[in-house]
């Protein structure tokens, strides 16, 4: 049976079992529970110390987490992901620790192992080749990685697309992006590029004021966003309704769905 030391502890095959069932009880009790309050599974927790050098607190904590997220949770519904080989499992865990500082305490640990899971070093290298072509220092990167993980699963094109949009066309800097999550993580062609063309019309039409914050427009909720600004500006109805696929005269009717899939 293969064995792994990790820390003063072992991690083997019987005990990756133990972590999958772990994981499965944990999701069984979460989804039939009455209750309001998820409850961690013992078998998860004893793992997490015993295995992989969690204290007491690190490991009850992360196993309330993991209860009460919900089951469309993608980042920790996949348990096998994390322990299809204890190798490598091992190695993403130091990574995210180590590379990327990312404390076990950290709301977002397990949400950046799960990604590490399907990442090689040359993936990991070749996203961050394309935030340098845009002047991102290893450390802006890294520091982008702790605050939004969910930007190391973006595609590489994905990935140059929001940053010319963000750094050429708006001037926006890495500490800038970095410190306001919606602008790296919301669609830019269904929702960022729609509310920049109605933002600039406006503005171009004095209908705004000129320093509106671009950042708290694209953070408002859709609905929100359509009756503060469409609605009220007849100049920006057709504008809006064929950036994101819809009937301008159901728009203005009320009629068209407010939430769209942004």
């Amino acid at each position: 049976m293969m064995k792994l030391k990790c820390g003063s502890n072992f991690f083997n095959g019987v005990q990756a079992l133990n972590f999958i069932h772990g994981f499965h009880r944990l999701r069984y009790s979460t989804s039939c529970s009455s209750s309001t309050e998820a409850n961690p599974s013992s078998s998860l927790t004893n793992y997490l110390v015993e295995v992989l050098g969690f204290s007491s607190q690190q490991s009850l904590s992360t196993s309330t987490k993991l209860a009460q997220r919900p089951k469309s949770a993608k980042a920790t519904n996949d348990p096998e992901s994390f322990v299809v080989s204890p190798l490598l499992f091992k190695d993403d865990l130091i990574k995210a620790e180590q590379k990327f500082r990312i404390s076990r305490d950290s709301t977002m640990f397990l949400y950046v192992v799960r990604i590490l899971r399907r990442l090689s070093e040359k993936n990991i290298e070749s996203k961050f080749q394309v935030y340098k072509s845009f002047g991102w220092t290893q450390s802006d990167f890294f520091e982008l990685i702790r605050r939004i993980p969910s930007c190391l699963g973006y595609s590489e094109a994905m990935t140059k697309m929001k940053l010319s949009f963000f750094m050429c066309e708006l001037g926006y800097q890495p500490a800038y992006l970095m410190s306001r999550s919606a602008f790296m993580t919301c669609s830019l062609e269904k929702r960022v590029k729609p509310r920049h063309q109605v933002v600039l019309v406006l503005k171009e039409k004095g209908l705004i004021k000129k320093n509106y914050c671009f950042y708290s427009i694209i953070w408002m909720n859709e609905l929100k966003f359509v009756n503060n600004l469409v609605l009220p500006y007849v100049e920006v109805h057709e504008i809006y309704a064929n950036h994101v696929g819809v009937n301008a005269k159901l728009l203005t009717q009320g009629k068209a769905n407010p939430h769209f899939n942004i």
